[in-house]
This record gives C-alpha cells, sequence and structure tokens, in this order.
C-alpha cells in the first residue's frame, strides 16, 4: 500500500464482515478496498490471518498496476505453457497472463505455475520489486 502512496482509508467504509476498524491492519485494507485492489471473498470476509495463494497474489498485483496507470497486454496464451492451466481460476487468468507478458511473475517451474500454492514472503517480495520496476516507481 504504502509503494503506491495509499497509506490510509476510511475504515468506517471497510465492508468486510471479519475485519474490524478497530484493527491494526483496518486502514491499510480499508485503503486497498477503496483503491479497488482486494475485493475479499464471495462470503463477505476478507481473511485477513489467511495464507495467499499465488493466484491471489497476481489479481492484487495485477490491480495495483492497474491502479497506477500501467497495464500491459494479457494474451492468455502465454498461460499454455502451464501444465496446470486448468487450475488456475476463472477470475486469475487474466491477471496471471499479465503478470507473465510483463515478466513480472514466472512459474514454480518452467511447465507448472501453481495457482493454487501458497505464495512466500519471497515470492511476493519478488513480485512487489518486479512490478515497482515496471512501474518505473524504483530502478
Amino acid at each position: 500500500m504504502r509503494s503506491l502512496g495509499l497509506t490510509t482509508g476510511t475504515t468506517t467504509d471497510l465492508v468486510f464482515t471479519d475485519a474490524p476498524s478497530t484493527a491494526w491492519y483496518a486502514e491499510s485494507a480499508a485503503a486497498a478496498q477503496q483503491a479497488g485492489l482486494v475485493q475479499g471473498f464471495a462470503d463477505g470476509t476478507f481473511r485477513p490471518n489467511a495464507p495467499v495463494t499465488r493466484e491471489q497474489m497476481v489479481s492484487m498485483i495485477a490491480r495495483a498496476m492497474h491502479f497506477a496507470g500501467k497495464s500491459s497486454s494479457s494474451d492468455l496464451s502465454a498461460l499454455n505453457r502451464f501444465s496446470d492451466r486448468m487450475d488456475l481460476s476463472a477470475w486469475s487468468e487474466e491477471p496471471a497472463a499479465l503478470l507473465l507478458n510483463s515478466h513480472i511473475i514466472t512459474g514454480i517451474t518452467a511447465a507448472s505455475f501453481v495457482p493454487k500454492g501458497l505464495a512466500t514472503r519471497a515470492q511476493c517480495a519478488v513480485i512487489l520489486r518486479r512490478m515497482l520496476q515496471h512501474l518505473e516507481f524504483i530502478n
């Protein structure tokens, strides 16, 4: 959030049923929600303590790129190299293709993306750095 210049949001507008406005992360979650970076789950939850999957990560990063005003091609054929392409949720296909085409993310191996796999802190840090470089926010 801070890397995009979004430091606080209006916590009274936070709509997630499991994210109280008094939580330590409430202002950041509200800013992310208000900027369209996070949408939460269909049941109205945010799940702040749940691990993030790789497909969730690419979706948030793609939304951050769009928010920053820079998107690239999301040619879905880029996904065809992965044997587990069919494991991608429909909502994550375009974001995954966008990040692949932008050289922000790669597969776990040359032939597997592992969309339902948990994103590690290291993976998130690398993807965030690559996004910021792609946006020309950092060198």
